[in-house]
């Protein structure tokens, strides 16, 4: 049941990003590794909600520097899922990277 609500939610939202620095391979790392339960969330109807987060790759674990999101549970669940990642592409070690996820419902 619980990844009947994890689909069905995956479906009625579009995440986007952006990502501010030339790294496409860390962006398609990042697009494709992070994954975020947003069955217990709820997303605003009139506008995105959107998660910045700048961050530092430190042999290859992601260090948050600064993160601001809209809601609460969505800043939790981004740090989480950052945390968790293994950067394995090439990065510039002590460049700061710039990330926006943005969630919309749709």
């Amino acid at each position: 049941m619980k990844k009947l609500a994890l689909i069905v939610a995956t479906g009625l939202l579009m995440i986007s990003t952006a990502f501010a620095g030339n790294n496409p391979s860390l962006k398609k790392l990042l697009n494709r590794k992070i994954n975020v339960d947003l069955s217990h969330i709820e997303l605003n109807k009139y506008q995105p909600d959107h998660v910045d987060v700048s961050f530092k790759i430190v042999e290859g674990a992601i260090e948050i520097i600064e993160i601001h999101a809209t809601q609460p549970e969505l800043k939790k669940e981004i740090t989480k899922a950052l945390q968790k990642l293994e950067v394995t592409c090439e990065y510039e070690e002590g460049e700061t990277y710039q990330y926006k996820f943005t969630f919309e419902k749709i």
